[in-house]
């Protein structure tokens, strides 16, 4: 750890407070909360092999670290997970894009409120139900509330005074408040139902219906009774089927993470148990970075997820797969929140712990399917293009590999030409190669692409002579289904009689403008223009940037060992040989200069007058 750092953490407060560890550009690294701040921050200067991988990583990026003092560890609390989600330090865990998930809303303030759903939570006088997993879960719950309570759905303004109600009505999934059929108070019962149901207490909302059936018999209402007693007969019928937990436990939620392979992120999933019985479940993504300790997830998730807007949620119980940091301090936290107490427990035995061995099974589930998810939405996104590429260009087959080629120069000097690969609309970095252009003067691009692509299918003839009638595992071997070169028609033209001279008149080739992204094609009049918004377009666009990006940054190399060696060649006895030795061994006149005589004289032929002169330029 840096003397800067250790200083700073020598005077400390012993007062509560978060800390924030930055590196040399300010950017925060770390960011965490302390009962005292000399204890907590004392611990990151213990010897390495004490401190976990992550940890140990993010002490030695660290150029400093600063805090901030607060009246108490509750305080130290909101304020480091109001840091977190402002800043999103690399090495903590974060609730992955929780802003975008789905929740149900209700706005009592209306007269007549709508359940909606949103994806943004404001701190108003709403109520939210969630965050659910995906919006069409919520919507699919909004369909069986509209079936099980008449509340609107419309966007109207109710007046009272519409001259008719519209065939959510005639169909009893709306009291018709539009035409004054129903008033606010009757109204209001029914969000009253929807609310009772959706924070799982169903039997006062079977109790009011049964008391309304009773009520429409006894006037002889008998249609109206019995679409009471229908939803009286579905909400029983869904209460019944709910998992039964333990009865006299009040509103617990259990909340496992999934086990990360290196390299993925951890899934958290949470059981609701209201009133004795799974009510629902969701499955949330937890950004973290290798070496995370499951225990320190699951806290930075509960500070997430039960935050002060979101404090309508809070149960009387946490019950978590591990041992959480700092338990005491979250646990008070959230009673604050909540105005009643909340325990956070771990349980080892008995149905609490079989409840939570369950959700860690469908933690781990989560991750599985999670990760199938994406490689699955990757792979039909990259067909997608390609399929619209081939529709675009109407290329005989679909363009599982494509080759893209650009030339980079200044001047002429240093010129080369790059090839890059994308097989199934990914960038197959192996097969990238480079060309030196070596039989071109002068500045004179046509010739350069010609003699690059003159070299490769040269490769690709003689590679598919040597394996006639047998599969090629050797990269020039394969034929790609279309060739994109960056330029316009001029650039298409002069490839096309490289293609021709070699015979291979079948290959697909098109060239991409720049100016205007138009695409050429040897045998088509006008160019194609893809539209701006195309996945098509940003495929193309994709390799023709990541060729360009693979030639400049080798041109760039040469350019700049060609000017050292200009600089070594005005030295008396520094030769050819002794050149390349030399950039060999440093890489760069800068690294050459900064190494020490001894180090530089270990080249052969070195003497001291020589390392002087290399000192001088």
């Amino acid at each position: 750890m840096r003397h800067s750092i250790l200083e700073h953490i020598r005077h400390a407060p012993k007062a509560p407070g978060v800390y924030t560890f930055t590196n040399g550009l300010g950017q925060p690294l770390y960011i965490g909360k302390a009962s005292s701040l000399r204890s907590r921050l004392r611990s990151y200067s213990a010897k390495p092999e004490s401190l976990s991988p992550k940890i140990r990583i993010m002490v030695q990026q660290a150029e400093s670290v600063h805090y901030v003092v607060t009246d108490s560890p509750e305080e130290a609390l909101i304020l480091e997970n109001t840091l977190i989600k402002q800043e999103s330090p690399r090495f903590n865990s974060r609730l992955k894009d929780d802003k975008t998930y789905p929740y149900i809303k209700i706005n009592r303030k209306e007269a007549f409120p709508k359940v909606e759903l949103t994806r943004r939570v404001l701190n108003d006088s709403s109520i939210y139900f969630g965050p659910y997993t995906s919006a069409r879960s919520v919507r699919q719950s909004l369909d069986t509330l509209n079936r099980l309570f008449p509340y609107r759905s419309c966007t109207r303004e109710i007046t009272g005074t519409d001259a008719r109600a519209c065939l959510e009505y005639d169909m009893h999934r709306c009291l018709a408040p539009c035409t004054g059929a129903a008033d606010s108070d009757a109204y209001g019962r029914v969000i009253d139902q929807v609310v009772q149901f959706l924070q799982g207490d169903s039997k006062p909302v079977v109790s009011d219906l049964k008391r309304q059936m009773n009520n429409a018999a006894r006037s002889m209402a008998y249609e109206r009774a019995a679409i009471y007693r229908d939803r009286i007969h579905q909400i029983e019928q869904i209460s019944s089927h709910q998992k039964m937990a333990n009865p006299k436990s009040g509103d617990i939620d259990a909340v496992a993470t999934s086990t990360p392979t290196p390299g993925t992120n951890f899934w958290v999933e949470v059981f609701l148990v209201r009133n004795g019985m799974v009510t629902g479940h969701k499955a949330m993504e937890m950004e973290a970075s290798d070496g995370d300790d499951p225990g320190n997830v699951l806290a930075d998730f509960i500070k997430q997820y039960y935050s002060p807007e979101n404090s309508n949620t809070i149960p009387d119980k946490i019950l978590t797969s591990q041992s959480i940091f700092d338990r005491a301090n979250i646990q008070e936290w959230m009673s604050a929140q909540r105005g009643k107490l909340v325990s956070i427990i771990t349980p080892s035995r008995g149905k609490n712990r079989k409840l939570l061995d369950l959700v860690q099974t469908n933690a781990d589930e989560a991750q599985r399917i999670g990760l199938r998810s994406q490689r699955s939405r990757h792979s039909t996104e990259a067909a997608v293009s390609l399929a619209k590429l081939q529709e675009y260009l109407s290329l005989p087959d679909i363009p599982n590999r494509i080759e893209c080629y650009d030339v980079s120069n200044i001047q002429g000097s240093n010129p080369v030409a790059s090839m890059v690969v994308f097989e199934e609309g990914k960038p197959a970095k192996g097969q990238y190669r480079r060309f030196k252009i070596r039989h071109v003067d002068g500045i004179d691009d046509y010739s350069m692409m010609q003699e690059a692509l003159r070299r490769r299918f040269i490769r690709y003839l003689d590679s598919r002579d040597q394996n006639t009638g047998s599969a090629t595992k050797d990269s020039w071997g394969r034929r790609p289904d279309l060739v994109i070169i960056d330029g316009g028609r001029g650039h298409l033209s002069a490839v096309l009689e490289v293609l021709l001279e070699l015979g291979l008149t079948s290959i697909q080739l098109t060239s991409l403008a720049k100016q205007e992204e138009l695409l050429f094609q040897s045998n088509v009049a006008e160019p194609i223009r893809i539209p701006s918004n195309d996945s098509a377009l940003f495929l193309v666009q994709r390799l023709r940037d990541e060729a360009h990006r693979f030639a400049i940054t080798h041109h760039r190399t040469l350019r700049s060992k060609a000017a050292i060696r200009s600089q070594l060649s005005t030295i008396p006895g520094i030769g050819p040989k002794r050149e390349r030795a030399l950039l060999r061994k440093f890489g760069s006149l800068k690294q050459l200069q900064a190494a020490p005589d001894e180090a530089i004289m270990m080249v052969p032929g070195l003497t001291p007058n020589i390392v002087h002169s290399i000192r001088m330029l």
